[in-house]
């Protein structure tokens, strides 16, 4: 299958809601956090399966709730293995590794806290790894990776959960010798971490 055919699925890391966006519980209660934390969470999810590109969505998480909802919105669902990763960029090396398992050959992993991401947004991502063998998208600080595009098997760890991941990204990705797609779009730019986000 050429490049412009290929299948490219989706993989969301996502932990309980009940524990989600805890930086931001000195400004919203228990319960705005956590319906916050679900809509952006369908939002991500809507955005992965409304493109025509994306052939499976996969969800990771620990969170019964996260997964009952994946289920309904078609995506499949990751338990987190135990004992529990020391980091993001560990689990979502290890959720790679159980897609390349699995037979996929191409994977976007997106952040779940993108509340203005469009299909239009994962098309380009799509699109990015036609022509290249990494695509990535930075947040609007410029620090951290919001997307990241891979061909399976990914030789390196992903760097998510460092302060300055998307520098990571870069510096691996040339590291290896590859070529890489740097995106920047207000969709996949736009995450909600702190306060100033909202």
């Amino acid at each position: 299958m050429n490049a412009h055919g290929a299948r490219t699925c989706v993989l969301i890391p996502m932990k309980a809601f009940g524990r989600a966006k805890s930086r931001l519980r000195g400004h919203l209660d228990d319960a705005a956090r956590h319906a916050l934390a679900r809509s952006m969470f369908e939002r991500v999810l809507s955005a992965a399966r409304g493109c025509g590109r994306v052939h499976a969505t996969y969800v990771i998480t620990d969170g019964h709730d996260v997964a009952q909802l994946a289920s309904r919105h078609g995506a499949e669902v990751l338990q987190d293995p135990e004992p529990a990763l020391p980091s993001l960029g560990a689990l979502l090396d290890w959720g790679l590794t159980q897609l390349c398992a699995r037979g996929e050959t191409r994977a976007l992993v997106l952040m779940a806290d993108l509340p203005n991401v469009q299909s239009e947004d994962v098309q380009a991502l799509c699109i990015g790894l036609d022509a290249h063998a990494v695509v990535a998208a930075v947040d609007r600080r410029g620090h951290c990776t919001n997307a990241l595009g891979v061909q399976l098997p990914y030789d390196t760890a992903t760097a998510f959960g460092h302060p300055e991941s998307y520098a990571e990204h870069r510096q691996r990705t040339h590291a290896l010798g590859l070529s890489l797609c740097e995106l920047v779009r207000p969709g996949l730019a736009h995450d909600v971490d702190v306060a100033a986000d909202l």
